[in-house]
């Protein structure tokens, strides 16, 4: 019988140091990766198993109940997309909301979630919340079967540990789980599904809180964030929401980017799914980035 990683879901082997499911014991519960992730947060480069299209595929040929995850600032239009595609019972999950800035109002901007993208089974998750674990079990109870999907590193293997006694390994490294991964748990079969690939900075680290940088940003005026460049062709006022670990830099005048986007008022500009920025005024934006790289949706925080 092939014995799987309760990690990652990978099949275990204890032939080839250089292929995924290496471990010195089969008698193990974790391959060596998943071992190294745990204990000393290290993570190496791997083959992925399936695609997005094959994971959707596999997820809906299960027909059943499905929490689609995803963290507060990966969802745009491109996750939104794939949570249409799955065609099962389905709830989007907002992940990772203790992160949040604290003057922020979770109720309106779940509401807003709900209004923008169309969609009323959303509910918020975090694992230092009871209330939330409570009202996400209120939502499962009488399924026999439950299929945790969503984007890498939204939290599902932080989501099940919490709702049942799996031990899965939690990273805030991307592609932790790279197999299916069955979990019996009272008289619940859960599934948990490789994550959903999505383009962001290399660096990105959810470890850190997000914070609001607010800026009245001139004409012809850009900021640096990493190695991106955003500005606008006229004065506005701009919030941004990214991870503490992502600075922004002045940087005084005249670059001329190719990518330039119409904005609303109002509206927010998601980046590479990693940071966005609330714009308060219609305007032009620059960007060294291509357009597909960027969304822009009616804002679920400005006011």
């Amino acid at each position: 019988m092939i014995k799987k990683c309760r990690g990652c879901g990978i099949n275990l082997q204890n032939i080839d140091k250089t292929k995924e499911g290496y471990t010195p014991e089969l008698n193990n519960k974790y391959c060596q990766r998943c071992f190294k992730i745990t204990n000393y947060n290290e993570s190496s480069l791997v083959n992925l198993k399936y695609t997005n299209k094959d994971i959707i595929k596999k997820i809906n040929e299960e027909k059943s109940l499905t929490l689609f995850l995803s963290d507060f600032l990966s969802l745009n239009e491109n996750v939104i997309n794939l949570y249409q595609m799955i065609n099962n019972p389905k709830i989007l999950v907002i992940t990772k909301i203790d992160l949040l800035p604290k003057n922020i109002s979770k109720d309106k901007v779940l509401e807003n979630i709900k209004r923008i993208y169309k969609i009323d089974n959303v509910i918020y998750f975090s694992h230092k919340s009871n209330s939330l674990k409570e009202a996400l079990l209120k939502k499962i109870a009488g399924y026999s079967k439950v299929i945790l999907a969503g984007v890498s590193n939204a939290g599902k293997s932080s989501l099940l540990n919490s709702l049942t006694k799996a031990q899965l390994t939690v990273s805030n490294k991307f592609n932790t789980t790279l197999d299916f991964l069955k979990i019996k748990d009272n008289d619940i079969l859960f599934l948990d599904s490789p994550g959903f690939v999505l383009k962001t900075l290399d660096n990105l680290n959810y470890k850190n809180i997000i914070k609001e940088y607010s800026y009245e940003l001139k004409e012809k005026y850009f900021l640096k964030i990493e190695d991106i460049f955003i500005g606008f062709d006229k004065l506005n006022n701009v919030t941004f929401y990214l991870p503490s670990n992502l600075k922004i830099l002045r940087r005084v005048k005249n670059e001329d980017f190719k990518t330039k986007i119409k904005i609303k008022e109002n509206s927010d500009v998601i980046i590479l799914n990693t940071f966005f920025l609330n714009v308060k005024k219609e305007c032009t934006m620059e960007i060294n980035l291509l357009e597909e790289d960027i969304d822009v949706r009616e804002s679920i925080v400005g006011l």
